[in-house]
């Protein structure tokens, strides 16, 4: 394992899927599930490239959902995680953005939000619109905070995050991804 010294565009992609579909699934573990088993590959090999370790894709435990885990099984991640990102594994309503992420340059933000909404976001096409739901009031304000220092304009209804003008979702397609 090789734990960086510093934050890059990969890493902070990662600990924006790990907020979003992720959990401390034991003192040493983590847990991120998604029913996309390709997305979970591609979050595999960031895992491989950045900490030099190789994770685990299983499936789900309950064989009726049509999800997988990728699960990290290594105690020295699980700790530099929860010392430099402490945010990231709170409770879901309890969560905000990563002070390293929010304090760091506008590649590592861009990288992070294509994290969380590779986790948590969606396309709806009527009314045509990218949103990303959660429980946390603090990450909504965050998020939203984030994609205006990027340009993209949004709007918060209740638990989400909407970005709905041709332009924004124009604009999120080309910065974010």
């Amino acid at each position: 394992v090789c734990l960086p010294n510093k934050l890059s565009e990969d890493l902070a992609s990662f600990i924006g899927y790990l907020q979003g579909d992720g959990h401390k699934s034991s003192e040493f573990s983590i847990r991120i599930t998604d029913c996309d088993k390709n997305l979970l590959s591609a979050y595999k090999e960031i895992v491989r490239n950045v900490f030099e370790f190789e994770p685990i894709i299983r499936h789900h435990s309950d064989k009726k959902k049509n999800a997988f885990w990728l699960e990290i099984n290594n105690v020295q991640i699980l700790r530099f995680i929860e010392k430099n990102f402490p945010e990231t594994l709170l409770p879901s309503n309890h969560r905000s953005a990563p002070k390293k992420v929010i304090e760091n340059n506008i590649e590592i933000k861009k990288a992070y939000l294509r994290g969380l909404f590779d986790a948590e976001g969606s396309v709806v096409s009527n009314p045509r619109a990218i949103k990303l739901m959660t429980s946390s009031s603090e990450l909504l304000r965050n998020i939203r905070r984030l994609l205006t220092e990027i340009g993209i304009p949004t709007t918060i209804c209740n638990d989400e995050i909407r970005i709905s003008s041709i332009y924004g979702i124009n604009a999120f397609a080309n910065k974010i991804g």
